[in-house]
């Protein structure tokens, strides 16, 4: 099966998580697939928008496209999935209203063509159903191989958490604030 992912960039959190990392096992199992960023200006939309008849999948990940490369997308593409893991349908949070009816348009263009639609979780999953009806939930799971694991054995009560979100969101971090603060007392 051949399988081209657009994804927004290959430092992007989503993109890492929900992607790049995934890649070796799907090579494994016989997959072959291209990843590329989902393209900027006119000629090198065309250009992909060419090549997609030549994948069985074309899987987009996060990039809200307009109606119209939507329009694009599922008309040069075989199979269309769909893949989020945010609500990108709204404004980020650090405005001050988060509706967005031109990211609403957006969404609801691309979730309504697509063929499946990969949701991260429930909330998601239910905005997407209200413009397509074949939605799976799969959360994102964060690559564990190559991490050390923690000796149980060892007298080290250091506790370390990560974080895998991008700056543009760490402002959620507030919310745990007192309890990160807690913890690390």
């Amino acid at each position: 099966m051949n399988v081209l992912f657009l994804i927004q960039d290959y430092e992007m959190p989503s993109s890492r998580v929900r992607v790049l990392n995934l890649l070796p096992a799907l090579r494994e199992r016989g997959f072959n697939y291209d990843v590329i960023p989902y393209p900027k200006g006119l000629i090198n939309k065309i250009r992909i928008f060419k090549t997609l008849k030549n994948y069985d999948v074309v899987f987009l990940q996060k990039k809200l496209p307009s109606p119209f490369e939507a329009v694009l997308l599922r008309k040069f593409s075989r199979t269309l999935l769909f893949d989020f893991d945010d609500a990108i349908y709204v404004r980020h949070d650090s405005n001050e209203d988060i509706e967005s009816s031109s990211r609403m348009i957006k969404f609801k263009a691309i979730i309504s063509r697509a063929d499946i639609v990969i949701a991260g979780n429930r909330i998601l999953a239910e905005e997407a159903r209200r413009f397509n009806r074949n939605v799976f939930i799969i959360p994102s799971a964060v690559e564990t191989r190559g991490i050390p694991q923690k000796d149980y054995e060892s007298e080290n009560k250091k506790t370390v958490i990560g974080w895998i979100g991008g700056a543009i969101n760490l402002s959620h971090l507030k919310i745990v604030e007192p309890v990160l603060q807690r913890l690390s007392e």
